[in-house]
Formats: structure tokens, sequence, C-alpha cells
């Protein structure tokens, strides 16, 4: 929740509308942070949300991505505060043994391994970019892809060959065939059906616990998209189709 904070803000700020994160901001989570969101929310420049950050590990990350002719690099930024999160959570997970271990590697390296194949797909449908600049803009490796295929799906001709093999693994067979033609969402499809999973058949209660939360981050997803679509005047047919 505090990255995707941070990123909120530096969203604003590029955009010019810094004053909107203080009517944004979650204050009811501001007890629990060890982040300052009044001072984040006063930040006009990137230099003075670092300053507002104060000495957490988020503030040395952010400094190492100075704006490059007066514009925030904001993809930078927000896959060095992702990626550090990813990895301290391996690290918390590594500390666990057995299989409790097993599972929480399955559950959160699924969501790893799925965001980045969202975004080998994407880049190349919509971008056309070539293997090394997709290998820079990628997170962690969750584990549950080998790293050799990642490399395969990395090196793939284009987005239609990624899935093709995707769809070979272990991770990419667990989605069921009627959830596949929703690509857009992909990073949402494969954790929710493999959380599922662990909900109904783990007797861990931490196992249970983290995948409660992400289904119910999916279900809300869901009826954000479902205010949406209604907000835009679409047809009941075309809404759910979008939802999880």
């Amino acid at each position: 929740s505090e990255v995707e904070q941070i990123v909120q803000c530096l969203r604003l700020i590029s955009a010019g509308r810094s004053d909107e994160f203080f009517f944004s901001m979650p204050l009811f989570f501001a007890s629990q942070s060890r982040l300052d969101f009044m001072r984040m929310g006063a930040a006009k420049t990137q230099e003075a949300l670092v300053e507002a950050l104060g000495s957490s590990p988020y503030a040395r990350l952010i400094r190492q991505f100075p704006p490059e002719n007066g514009q925030i690099r904001l993809t930078a930024i927000e896959n060095a505060l992702y990626t550090y999160l990813y990895n301290t959570l391996l690290a918390i997970i590594d500390e666990t043994k057995g299989e409790l271990h097993e599972q929480l590697v399955d559950l959160c390296g699924t969501q790893l391994d799925a965001q980045n194949v969202s975004r080998i797909v994407r880049m190349k449908r919509y971008f056309h970019m070539p293997p090394e600049v997709i290998r820079a803009n990628l997170l962690p490796y969750g584990r549950c892809i080998p790293a050799k295929m990642m490399d395969r799906l990395i090196d793939a001709p284009d987005a239609q060959e990624v899935l093709r093999l995707f769809y070979t693994t272990r991770v990419g067979k667990a989605l069921p065939e009627a959830q596949r033609a929703f690509l857009h969402d992909l990073h949402h499809r494969v954790p929710y059906f493999n959380a599922r999973r662990h909900l109904h058949y783990s007797v861990h209660p931490m196992v249970v616990l983290v995948s409660y939360m992400m289904l119910m981050d999916v279900e809300l997803d869901d009826i954000i998209n479902v205010i949406e679509g209604i907000r835009y005047g679409l047809p009941p047919e075309e809404i759910k189709p979008m939802l999880v």
C-alpha cells in the first residue's frame, strides 16, 4: 500500500495535479504506515517528495532516478519500487519452511510471474520492444515459471507466441480455457484462480489469509469496473466480460 501511494503521488506531481493527492490519500492507513502522508500531499516536486519520505528505503530508491529534461522517470521509479517490494516479500517467505514455504512461493510467485508475462505481452503487442528492453522492465522472477522458459517468452517473436508458450507452463495451465480471452487483466485472472485453489485446500492459516486478501483485491477491482461501466453507460453484456 505504501508503494501504491508513492506511485500515485508521483503520477499526480508529474501531471501537475499534486493537490489531488490530499483528497485521495487513505487516512485510515496513515496510523499503520511509517510514511507521513500529509507531507507527501504537500510535495510539488519529486525532490520534495523524497524529502517527505525521510529515511525510508523508498527515498533512497527514488534518489537513484533524478528527473530527465524536467520529466519524472515514472516507469523506472515504479519498476524499482515494485522490485524492492517483491524482493522484500520473497525474503520474508524464504524464512518459512516445508509445505508452508512451497505454498507461499506458489501464491506470490504466480502473481509475480503473471505480472511479468502480462508486461511481456503488452510490450511486444503494443510497443514492439526488443528482448533487451523487455528484460530491463520486468520484475524479479517469481520462481513458478522456470528462468529458461521466461527467457523463451522474452525472446518470442510476437505476443501470440508468448501466450502459446505461457499456456504450456504449470502457471498458464491453471487458468481455465474460458478465461484466456481476456488479456488486459491476465495478471489478475491467473493469481485469482490460483489463490482460490489455495483458499479451499491449504491447511496453513497464513496461506489462507494471503489467498483471501488476493481474492478481495480482485473483487474490489471488479466492483470498480462495474461502477465505471455504469458511469460510462455500458450495457451489462459489455461490463460482464471485464469482470474476473
